[in-house]
């Protein structure tokens, strides 16, 4: 299996009449990884990997739907008849934006309270769309932040979709008139184009936006800021379809276009009457205090969800948070709320404990103060919400997937209510008992499946099983779990708490509200003695009747405790933690407690105790457990640091020892180790690159040699063993020999291969029982774990006197091949010399000095070739609170702008104020608010 198979796979699946299917019955589109992965029987983790890589590359879309799935990017642009700009959509923007050409899809839903709050102006914006014979110029009108833009591309979706047109031939243009507030002339020339010799500096004739926008729609920001001969000139547009470029006299020209503005002011105040009167269509937003709080919560999430997709990191935030958010009256709005959670995800993130997990907890503490002080003075926890209560009183768990979650949703009644229906119906139909027995046995494991597979922490305390559910119930149900743990010798997890727990919740509630229940339903003795101990434990606890299905419940949930708690680890490699004194038991202890396990051995040493007679001691223990993949020993010092290798020499069971043992690294391991089925040596060898180890040097005089092996036969291994090649000679290590070989000829002539050869590591598609560190071939295919490949051998021990170090490459090559790699449009050689010269004038004009300057400049290049490329496909940026900040700093404001103009003139662009404040922010980042 490689790149191209798994490509090929994918276009195989969807083509033309796949998209046909899936548009008309309105079905998910695309290809989720773990279909790949089942398809070529490999992991889905290394296809997830490979399918965001041509994501990255522009040649795969990114569905983010549960599961997530990809889908080629020319072929949903040719079903769809235009470009697409974005890699990947949210399962809102699949309606609106990839379905844009099916008619029954609304492009307004992108919208939150598009159907609630904004209804009326949706409505509105339609009929401006369809209003004949060309549409009705709007103004669009609401406080910062309310997403009038956002509304304007869908209203302009929406046009598209009725017109069942392309991008061309029903264009969108947009233009912020704020950009060139302070220069008219260069505004009326951006909007209506000029002609050569229009003005000092025009040296050569321009198209202006209107005549871009022709049969389309011309899209006005800020409205407010067009200056009144800009207003004049636009409503003669409007009324006549005529217009001229600056500078022409005599020649007129024409253009269809549908004029949309926003603004954020009164329009009575800011605008000519005589061009307002030519809008006859206003649409006002709300302000987001305005909105009910149900579209409050919603935004919110959304806006987690964003981040969540940026950083791939699963957000498990605060529920006070969420109160906070939608009850706090933000002056700016859905901007302002966007940046607070942007900067309440980036405190939380920086904050992670663990840089090994992709779990960031957002916690309260973080909250700005304001907010946290506005929700102090509204009473918190008092306040009064509407809706879904429960919302507000779990955590929010939100993945990079997009996946949305309230603990809350764990405990629906549906569940239960379900279950309940159909015991009972089982119960009643003339099946033989067996059928029934095992017809509720399946709906008691679904059951019970359900809610586990809902649970985000496997292991929850009490003291969390008692936010969720009465702690009344959890103790009388840990009561319950005592005597089934008692009198069938079996452990009893919190998982088991919780779901006795949520039954009996919902059990109880419902047999006190409907307490006269019919006597042949309830229950009577069965004979078995634990079932009948329990049920009457219950009513005599609750003071209720039970019913007669509840027997058939108990018994099935027992069966399925025992079923899911009985785990085999005997399959998996050991843990061992060897240390003096007393230590390796009671690390040991604290690991089986908190992860609910047996799994953690501890061999202590007494300090009295001669070495051999605890090393046979010790493999005595080892010999009993009868370890089928290897050992990991997590020894504390001295003699004990041996005991591996000897165990090794004597047993040839594979062992690997890592010292200075603690509980932090043994629970760290252990919980790696339950998880995972996976021999000793690549949880080893992970290990080693995890902590950036180094292995302790040795004069070893065998070759190295990697092994490239596969299970389908030589011939693979060879495609493996040339992939391997290459890697190894792009970081001059191509001194290090590959052999190919296939599974069959390595593991029967390992100790032959070992002994002749120093062997680094083995390659390959399926785990190997070998005692050499192993990598998947898949790990190879991912750059980072490619790094992480290199670093591994780097640090085998061998010797390197072969090695050909490559020459040091210049700072200026480096800029280049960088830009060559990420910019499309932009010749990276010309970006740099433009660059650098622009900084050695910027500089100068400003003073600049770094204590870094080599740095800053690298990184400036880099950021203006980026800039250049977005102004050339007229990608625009918004800066926020642009006007204060270039007040704040207008004097290097203007030093910066000062010198733009030959990037300007180079590459035919217009430098936006935008851009130039985050330039500014790059070079003096202690000033940035």
């Amino acid at each position: 299996m490689n790149t191209q198979q798994i490509i090929d796979y994918v276009y195989s699946i969807v083509n033309e009449n796949y998209l046909e299917r899936k548009f008309a019955s309105k079905e998910m589109i695309g290809v989720s990884a773990k279909e790949i992965a089942e398809h070529f029987g490999t992991y889905r983790s290394a296809i997830s990997n490979l399918l965001n890589k041509e994501v990255e590359k522009g040649n795969f879309i990114k569905i983010l739907s549960k599961p997530v799935t990809y889908i080629p990017r020319d072929v949903l642009e040719k079903k769809l008849n235009h470009t697409i700009q974005q890699n990947s959509f949210t399962l809102d923007e699949v309606n609106s934006y990839l379905f844009a050409n099916n008619n029954e899809t609304n492009p307004f839903s992108i919208i939150i309270g598009y159907d609630g709050s904004q209804a009326n102006q949706v409505a509105e914006a339609q009929s401006a769309i369809l209003y004949p014979p060309k549409g009705l110029h709007t103004l669009i009108t609401g406080e910062s932040g309310t997403g009038k833009t956002l509304f304007a591309h869908a209203m302009y979706n929406y046009g598209r979709q009725i017109k069942h047109a392309t991008e061309e031939e029903y264009p969108f243009v947009e233009f912020n008139c704020a950009d060139y507030y302070y220069n008219p002339q260069l505004l009326l020339s951006q909007l209506f184009g000029h002609i050569k010799g229009a003005f000092t500096g025009a040296e050569q004739e321009a198209i202006g936006l209107v005549e871009k926008a022709n049969h389309g729609i011309l899209f006005l920001d800020e409205i407010h800021r067009l200056p009144p001969e800009g207003q004049e000139l636009l409503f003669y547009l409007m009324d006549t379809g005529h217009y001229r470029k600056m500078g022409e006299a005599n020649t007129t020209r024409t253009s269809d276009i549908l004029i949309i503005g926003a603004t954020t002011e009164n329009p009575n105040d800011v605008l000519l009457r005589t061009f307002k009167r030519r809008i006859p269509l206003t649409i006002k937003l709300p302000p987001l205090r305005e909105r009910p709080i149900e579209e409050r919560l919603k935004l919110v999430e959304n806006l987690f969800s964003r981040e969540a997709s940026i950083t791939k990191q699963v957000y498990v935030i605060d529920p006070r948070i969420l109160k906070a958010f939608v009850i706090y009256d933000f002056p700016e709005n859905i901007g302002q709320l966007a940046s607070e959670i942007k900067i309440l995800c980036a405190r939380s993130f920086l904050a992670k404990k663990d840089a090994d997990t992709n779990e960031v907890h957002v916690r309260y503490t973080f909250l700005s103060e304001n907010i946290k002080s506005f929700y102090k003075k509204r009473n918190g926890d008092e306040y009064t919400f509407e809706g879904d209560l429960e919302s507000y009183n779990y955590n929010l768990i939100i993945s990079p997937s997009n996946e949305i979650s309230h603990s809350k949703q764990i405990f629906m009644k549906d569940s239960y209510n379900t279950l309940m229906e159909e015991i009972k119906d089982h119960s009643s139909k003339s099946a033989s008992q067996e059928e029934a027995a095992q017809a509720i046995s399946s709906a008691v494991s679904n059951y019970y499946n359900d809610i586990l597979n809902k649970l985000y922490f496997k292991n929850i305390k009490k003291e969390e099983l008692d936010k969720i559910i009465d702690p009344e119930i959890v103790d009388f149900s840990m009561d319950i779990m005592k005597t089934i743990r008692n009198d069938l010798d079996i452990k009893i997890s919190e998982q088991n708490i919780l779901i006795l727990a949520f039954h009996l919740k919902f059990l109880v509630d419902r047999l006190r509200k409907n307490a006269s229940m019919e006597s042949t339903n309830l229950y009577t003795k069965t004979g078995d003695q634990l079932i009948d101990t329990i049920i009457h434990q219950i009513e005599s606890h609750f003071s209720v009747q039970l019913p007669a299905d509840e027997s058939k419940f108990f018994q099935m949930l027992i069966k399925n405790i025992t079923n899911h708690e009985q785990i085999d680890e005997t399959n998996n490699a050991l843990l061992f933690i060897l240390a003096h004194g007393n230590t390796a038991s009671s690390i040991a202890d604290v690991c089986n407690r908190l992860l609910h396990t047996h799994f953690v051995n501890a061999f202590d040493m007494p300090l009295t105790q001669d070495v051999q007679t605890s090393y046979h001691l010790f493999i005595k223990r080892v010999s009993e457990l009868q370890p089928k993949k290897g050992i990991i020993i997590l020894a504390d010092m001295g003699s004990l640091l041996n005991f591996g290798k000897q165990l090794t020499k004597d047993t040839g069971i594979p062992t690997h020892t890592i010292p200075n043992v603690s509980t932090a690294l043994a629970l760290d391991f252990a919980h790696i180790m339950l998880n995972r089925n996976d021999h000793a040596d690549i949880l080893y060898n992970e290990y080693l690159i995890k902590n950036n180890t180094p292995t302790i040097p040795v004069q070893n005089k065998k070759k190295p040699v990697i092994i490239s092996t596969c299970s389908s036969g030589k011939g693979t291994s060879i495609a493996f063993k040339n992939a391997i090649e290459s890697l190894l000679a792009k970081n001059s290590l191509n001194f290090i020999r590959v052999i190919a070989l296939n599974n069959h000829d390595l593991q029967q002539n390992e100790a032959e291969i070992t002994k002749k050869y120093n062997v680094l590591a083995v390659v390959g598609n399926i785990h190997l029982d070998l005692n050499i560190p192993f990598f998947h071939i898949t790990d190879l295919i991912d750059t980072e774990k490619q790094k992480q490949f290199i670093l591994f051998i780097e640090r085998s021990g061998f010797q390197q006197t072969n090695r050909i170090h490559p020459k040091n490459e210049t700072t200026e090559s480096k800029t280049i091949h960088f830009l060559e790699e990420h910019v499309l449009y932009v010749n990276p050689v010309v970006a740099e010399k433009v660059s650098n010269q622009f900084l050695d004038d910027a500089f100068k004009e400003l003073q600049y000095q770094n204590e870094d300057m080599d740095t800053i400049r690298f990184s400036l290049i880099l950021h203006l070739g980026f800039m250049i490329e977005r102004l050339i496909t007229h990608t625009y940026i918004k800066f926020d609170h642009k006007d204060e900040y270039i007040k704040r700093h207008q004097l290097e404001f203007n030093g910066l702008k000062k010198h733009v103009m030959d990037i300007e003139d180079t590459f035919e662009i217009h430098i936006t104020d935008d851009e130039i404040c985050y330039l500014l922010m790059t070079l003096y980042p202690e000033n940035k608010k």
